[in-house]
């Protein structure tokens, strides 16, 4: 994945040379202007970026044809150097903004390895005046498609009386159409001079990204105020970090403090720059700690604060969420803190994770996202919280799926937040505007962005960027070190949040290369690839086929929430099985087909829960809180799940009664992405080891775990079985954490 922000100017370039200038098409409920390269949807105006539409513009002329992505970049970017990605970004938005067709039907469509196809009915005013109808009946089929022009034109139906009603068109309606036409224009263009006066469209210019740290896992990046010296936490060996800090004008980097289990987190620069604090975590509570600059010497700030907190302008204050309230307390080790803000966790709620809270330059009020439920479904919000008197004033933002870290901009102009459009979406960067309540975004690509630090003078951002890469390979019989891959995708993480074998040797996986996150099938050597799930919502993750291979039972964000779907093992008859208001993940299937177990996540309790395989109510499982992640044995007497039972909030692994729910036994390990699978004798677990790119098998009976695989490179992200344990199936590859600065002039 490339860090080049170029690509987001280049949404913004319009190509000068449309071929469609002058023309209107009407599709749906919705109307393009090709000469402004506008989409409206009746009469309400859909901000999309000029690119996105010009894409949609492409397909809509070349309308009933296979466009390549190679044509479509060409024509888009004619003049840059940009990636796929931004195409793909394109075609998603569209997706998402257009829907399906009153008959059913996916109005762009995407053919492997080929391109895309606009399929809808088109109606087109030309700049004349008149209309052109191009129906469906008129768009070319595959079968079809290479046949000639001049058999093409044999396609399109003629009217006796066509002549005679363009003459009048021509001679009466023409006049009066052309002035309508005009006018039009100019109030869009002055209506969009407006838009972009008032913010609407604020446009990102001049942004730059330079790498930090490549070629290194860093994480928690921050820059003092200064902008003299950025402050990161390190990876070392066996999974330990250590604190170090980079001189920003002659590059010498020096370690602040030795590697750590569990350390150096919301990394943040004092006031005045002379000062660091950082996160530890000493094996009760986190602990908020600083470290002089100068003379190294450390002290301790605070207790239990979360792992985001935001300090005061003049450096006395940390505010950071506990819970379900606002805290803030103080740096000076008296560990004085109250509480200015609480919610109730049920219909609103602040957000605690990857969330960092931020102060108004004045030191009066403290931003931070928080989300509501409504109707049965949950939002995200940015709040404005009074330091004084706890008052709310919630911020005015797009729809965004999900907000995270806020950073205050010191000028008092605006936020920097990073939050995602769509669940299946990366983080990104914006910039909401105060002064004309404009949206600015500043990444625009397929990395996620965590954390966010600035300088005083708002001209440097620093964010820990986080891109990945993997690909499944086969182990054949009981060598599990001689792999062999099947997969060969660029810049995807395929399979990373699915993986599983079908009876008949068939892999399922999950895939984003649609711009969705979709399951797939393949065979066993990685050809025959055929998706199963299509724009059915942000995600369709963790396939779990049953032993007869006639269903695959998987989760799906639907309806606003997560929820256990069932279908076809070809992707039809898609029935949901789990139909309350609550939340379900991780399912599995019963040996025997009937049941499906999963996760319930009910506000702070998460437990295991049960439903027929036809859906309808389900039922509490194990009593026990706080388990998730069921993984039922082959012989369906036993349930191995995570447990958090341990005052680190570490997970561990429990082994259940598939009779009765209790628990049976706890083992002291923790294993990597909640994954577990079971030996075929059913006497061993098997995960992934934390902090190890190996397989490990647990014993039921107890003992030692015993290391299966060695390997070396990269990370070991999933893994699955086949039915008759001839094969195993892993997801490798490398997921990159670095510190990134963003130049902002």
């Amino acid at each position: 994945m490339s860090s080049d922000l170029n690509s987001i100017q280049s949404q913004f370039n319009i190509n000068p040379g449309n071929s469609s200038a002058g023309n209107t098409y009407e599709f749906e409920d919705f109307r393009l202007d090709a000469s402004l390269l506008m989409l409206y949807r009746k009469k309400e105006t859909i901000s999309l970026a000029p690119k996105v539409v010009e894409t949609l513009l492409a397909l809509i002329e070349r309308r009933g044809e296979i466009v390549s992505k190679r044509e479509l970049m060409k024509r888009l970017w004619a003049d840059s150097f940009v990636e796929d990605s931004n195409l793909t970004q394109n075609i998603y938005l569209l997706r998402k903004t257009l829907g399906k067709g009153t008959d059913g039907r996916e109005l762009i469509e995407t053919f492997r390895r080929r391109g895309y196809r606009f399929t809808g009915e088109i109606k087109k005013r030309t700049a004349s005046g008149e209309i052109e109808n191009e129906s469906r009946s008129e768009i070319l089929t595959p079968e079809t498609e290479e046949i000639g022009s001049e058999n093409k034109n044999h396609l399109i139906k003629k009217n006796p009386n066509e002549s005679d009603r363009k003459t009048f068109w021509k001679k009466r309606i023409f006049p009066l159409v052309t002035v309508l036409l005009i006018l039009s224009i100019v109030i869009v263009g002055i209506f969009q001079l407006y838009k972009i006066k008032s913010g609407e469209n604020f446009r990102p210019v001049n942004v730059q990204l330079k790498r930090l740290t490549p070629d290194q896992s860093t994480f928690n990046p921050a820059i003092s105020p200064d902008g003299k010296y950025i402050a990161y936490a390190l990876l070392e060996e066996k999974g330990s970090l250590s604190l170090w800090l980079r001189d920003m004008q002659s590059g010498e980097i020096k370690r602040l403090l030795p590697p750590f289990a569990k350390a150096y987190m919301g990394l943040q620069f004092s006031p005045d720059s002379k000062q660091l604090y950082y996160l530890t975590y000493n094996g009760i509570e986190p602990i908020l700690s600083s470290i002089d600059l100068e003379n190294g010497q450390t002290r301790e700030v605070a207790g239990n604060v979360s792992v985001w907190f935001g300090l005061s302008p003049d450096g006395t204050q940390v505010a950071f969420v506990r819970d379900m309230d606002l805290v803030v307390a103080a740096t000076d080790g008296s560990r004085e803190e109250r509480v200015i803000a609480k919610r109730d966790g049920k219909s609103k709620w602040f957000a605690s994770q990857t969330a960092q809270p931020a102060w108004s330059p004045d030191g009066k009020k403290i931003v931070v996202s928080g989300g509501y439920a409504d109707r049965d479904k949950k939002y995200s919000e940015l709040l404005e919280i009074n330091v004084n008197d706890g008052a709310e004033k919630k911020i005015q933002t797009p729809f965004w799926e999900k907000i995270g870290s806020v950073v205050w901009t010191k000028d008092d102009s605006g936020l920097y937040v990073t939050a995602r459009e769509a669940a299946n979406q990366p983080n990104q960067i914006f910039f909401l505007s105060f002064e004309n309540s404009g949206v600015q975004r500043i990444t625009n690509d397929l990395h996620n962005y965590n954390s966010l630090s600035l300088t005083t003078d708002s001209r440097s951002l620093v964010t820990e960027q986080v891109a990945g890469k993997s690909d499944i390979w086969i182990a054949e019989g009981s060598d599990l070190n001689q792999i062999r891959r099947i997969t060969f995708e660029d810049e995807e993480t395929t399979g990373v949040n699915g993986l599983a074998f079908m009876p008949d040797g068939r892999i399922v996986y999950t895939s984003p290369r649609s711009g969705n996150l979709d399951l797939w099938i393949m065979n066993a050597d990685g050809t025959n690839q055929k998706q199963l799930t299509s724009n059915m919502s942000g995600w369709n993750i963790r396939p779990r086929p049953t032993a007869d291979g006639k269903y695959i039972v998987f989760q799906s964000f639907y309806n606003n929430r997560n929820q256990i779907l069932r279908m076809d093992a070809d992707g039809k008859n898609i029935i949901q099985l789990t139909n309350d208001n609550e939340s379900y993940s991780f399912p599995d299937v019963s040996p025997d087909g009937q049941w499906v177990y999963c996760t319930m996540n009910k506000e702070e309790e998460t437990s295991i829960w049960k439903v027929s395989i036809n859906g309808g109510t389900t039922v509490r499982f194990a009593e026990e809180n706080k388990i998730l992640g069921a993984s039922i044995s082959p012989n369906g007497k036993l349930i191995a799940a995570n447990y958090e039972w341990n005052q680190d909030s570490s997970l561990k692994v429990v082994i259940l009664s598939a009779e009765n729910g209790k628990i049976l036994k706890r083992f002291d390990i923790a294993a990597f992405r909640r994954i577990l699978k079971w030996s075929p004798d059913s006497k061993s677990i098997i995960y992934i080891q934390r902090n190890s790119a190996n397989l490990y098998e647990q014993p039921i009976k107890g003992g030692e775990p015993r290391q299966l695989t060695k390997f070396d490179l990269e990370q070991t992200w999933n893994f699955a079985f086949s039915f008759d344990h001839q094969q195993t199936a892993f997801v490798r590859g490398t997921i990159n954490t670095e510190s990134v600065l963003i130049n902002l002039k």
